[in-house]
């Protein structure tokens, strides 16, 4: 375990040994869809049925090099050391990495 201090470094770190130009940045779904989301899921908790929504975006980063994603789930935890913070291989070779405010899934041994 490390501690705040030693996170924040890492960050600085990672910030001074690696620029990179982003070439292309998506977010999944779009804006205008997104807010839509939003007003739907406050109209929705107004009513009886429903007690709480989790809505999040996907930002789908592409770069003019290679990002080592170790390095930059460092900096997420030092950005946000009290936050659930997540590193997932996909089979395309991409990474899905994040952070949530909330759990999102648990392993215990076998369960």
């Amino acid at each position: 375990s490390f501690s705040r201090q030693e996170k924040q470094a890492s960050a600085r770190r990672f910030t001074r040994s690696q620029s990179l130009n982003v070439v292309e940045r998506q977010a999944i779904p779009e804006q205008t869809t997104f807010e839509q989301m939003v007003a739907r899921a406050a109209a929705l908790t107004a009513t009886p049925q429903v007690d709480k929504v989790v809505l999040s975006r996907l930002i789908d980063i592409t770069t003019d090099a290679a990002i080592d994603s170790g390095v930059l789930l460092e900096r997420l935890i030092a950005q946000n050391p009290v936050s659930y913070n997540f590193h997932v291989p996909l089979a395309d070779g991409g990474v899905l990495l994040g952070a949530s405010p909330e759990l999102l899934l648990r392993k215990d041994g076998e369960r």
